[in-house]
């Protein structure tokens, strides 16, 4: 995990807004089909991230679970 701020609403929005977002750029635009995936991973964590700023969940204890835990 890259921040303590994400939650799980926020990543199942951001997979889901992923999934829907990709549909539309292969259908709609002419990209080439490797353009999707950056397409479908900046979304994700876009979407997912302002979820869970909007959204938030009791604090939980992260220490050990991030890259912010400095090592001992």
């Amino acid at each position: 995990m890259l921040t303590t701020r994400a939650n799980g609403i926020g990543a199942v929005s951001g997979a889901i807004a992923s999934v829907v977002i990709t549909l539309l750029v292969k259908l709609l635009t002419p990209l080439h089909w490797a353009t999707y995936l950056p397409v479908a991973i900046g979304s994700c964590l876009i979407v997912g991230y302002i979820v869970s700023l909007l959204v938030p969940e009791k604090p939980k204890d992260l220490t050990g679970l991030t890259i912010f835990t400095p090592k001992l």
